[in-house]
């Protein structure tokens, strides 16, 4: 009679795998051992977390106005600097609007918001 015993062993260390399997038929052992590396994908950076540029370099490279309505429900229409730009639709917005001006080939670049803001970027 032949009796087949598998053992399965598993290990992480830092972002190694080992794994090991045993099969041993009466007498004769056989020992498979693997090792990987992670295969998890790297995680993907968002535009939320990434600052594209320091607020000089922006306010150097463009002027910002915005012309529309406020929080407070006034009626504006002015040159911003990014603090103002910031203070008016939020950091995550302002970065994306950034990056779409900087990757734009002409010289304006209007972002419209749907609560009736609206903020044009003049390259200088």
């Amino acid at each position: 009679m032949c009796i087949i015993y598998a053992h399965f062993f598993s290990l992480r260390i830092n972002e190694l795998y080992f794994f090991a399997i045993i099969i041993e038929k009466n007498v004769f052992c056989i020992v498979f051992c693997f090792i990987f590396a992670s295969l998890n994908k790297p995680e993907k950076t968002n535009h939320k977390t990434i600052a594209i540029m320091s607020t000089t370099e922006i306010n150097s490279n463009f002027r910002i106005k915005v012309n529309g309505i406020n929080n407070e429900g006034r009626k504006i229409n002015t040159l911003v600097g990014c603090d103002g730009a910031i203070k008016l639709i939020g950091k995550e917005l302002f970065d994306k609007f950034v990056a779409r001006a900087f990757n734009s080939t002409s010289d304006n670049t209007t972002c419209k918001l749907r609560r009736g803001l609206k903020i044009t970027f003049y390259g200088k």
